[in-house]
C-alpha cells in the first residue's frame, strides 16, 4: 500500500488518530466522574438532586449535548479520509460522479472507519476502477451536453462542444464557475493524457476550476482557459465552448465512448441527455 501512495504515511495518520481518540476517551471518562460526583446524594453541588441550579455538564458539553467519543471519531475520520484522498493524489483517480458520491456520503457520515485494512481496501479499489472511472467521466460529460447547440452531435464528440452550465449568471453579468462542470473538464483533461500514455495531471497543480475562474475573473474580453489539449472559452450567458487542439483527440474520445457504452451509440437517449435537450 505504501508504494501506491508514497507521499502519505498511513501509519503516521493512524497514530495521530489514535492519540486524539485516546484524549477524547480520557475527557469522556473525566466528565463521567464529574457527573457521578455532582449527582451524588447531598453533594450540594449545582445539578445534584434537589438543586435548582443547572448541572455542571451543560458548561462542559458544547451545544448542551453529551460529549460522545464516537462523534469525535466520525469527525476525525472524515477529516483524515479527505486529507488522504487529496494529499495522496487518489482524488485525481476519481471521476466527477465518484467525487460527488464521496462528498455526499462524507456529509452524511457514511464512510468506513479509518483503519489500516479499510485504507488498503479503498486504495486497491480505486486503482482497480480508475480506468473505468475515466471512461465514465468522459461519457457523463458527453451525456450532459445540450442537443440545443448544433455543434453538439448525438453520435459523439466533435472538434467543438458546448457545455451548457460552465457558469451561473447573476445580476450585472457576474459569473460563478460551476464545480460539477469543472470536475468533468478535469476528467476530460485526465483522459487525454492517459490516451497518450502520459501520467494523469495532479489536481493539486492544475485544476479546471482554478483555470476557468482565472479566465472569467475580470469579466472582460476573451475569457479563455488553456489546457494542454483543449481550450475552454467562457461566455457571459454561462455556456462554455470546449475546442480541441488536435482532431485526433476527437476520434480518441469517441473510441472511449464506444468502449464505455459497450459499442452502443451514445445518442441523447439517456435520461440526463433527454432532460438537457428540453
Amino acid at each position: 500500500m505504501t508504494e501506491l501512495i508514497p507521499s502519505i504515511s498511513i501509519e503516521a495518520l493512524l497514530a495521530r488518530r489514535d492519540a486524539v481518540l485516546a484524549e477524547a476517551t480520557a475527557i469522556a471518562d473525566a466528565l463521567a466522574r464529574i457527573e457521578a460526583i455532582v449527582q451524588a446524594e447531598d453533594s450540594g453541588l449545582p445539578g445534584s438532586e434537589g438543586s435548582s441550579l443547572p448541572g455542571v455538564r451543560c458548561y462542559l458539553d458544547a451545544g448542551h449535548q453529551r460529549f460522545e467519543v464516537d462523534a469525535v471519531r466520525k469527525r476525525i475520520d472524515r477529516a483524515l479520509w479527505n486529507h488522504l484522498l487529496h494529499r495522496s493524489g487518489l482524488w485525481s483517480f476519481m471521476d466527477a460522479r465518484a467525487r460527488a458520491e464521496w462528498n455526499e456520503a462524507s456529509e452524511k457520515g457514511q464512510f468506513p472507519e479509518l483503519t489500516h485494512d479499510n485504507v488498503a481496501s479503498a486504495i486497491e479499489d480505486l486503482h482497480r476502477k480508475r480506468g473505468g472511472m475515466v471512461a465514465r467521466g468522459v461519457a457523463d460529460l458527453f451525456r450532459r451536453l445540450s442537443r440545443n447547440h448544433v455543434t453538439n452531435k448525438a453520435a459523439g464528440f466533435t472538434r467543438k462542444i458546448i457545455v451548457p452550465h460552465l457558469c451561473s449568471v447573476y445580476h450585472a453579468g457576474w459569473l460563478t464557475v460551476d464545480y460539477r462542470t469543472c470536475d468533468e473538464l478535469n476528467d476530460l483533461d485526465r483522459v487525454l493524457h492517459l490516451l497518450r500514455g502520459l501520467p494523469a495531471p495532479e489536481h493539486q497543480c492544475r485544476n479546471a476550476y482554478g483555470l476557468v475562474s482565472d479566465a472569467v475573473s475580470n469579466g472582460k474580453g476573451s475569457m479563455v482557459a488553456e489546457f494542454p489539449y483543449f481550450q475552454v472559452r467562457a461566455f457571459k450567458a454561462g455556456t462554455g465552448h470546449v475546442i480541441f487542439h488536435d482532431p485526433a483527440d476527437v476520434d480518441r474520445l469517441n473510441a472511449v465512448l464506444s468502449v464505455e457504452s459497450g459499442g452502443v451509440s451514445l445518442t441523447a437517449g439517456g435520461p440526463r441527455g433527454e432532460r438537457e435537450a428540453r
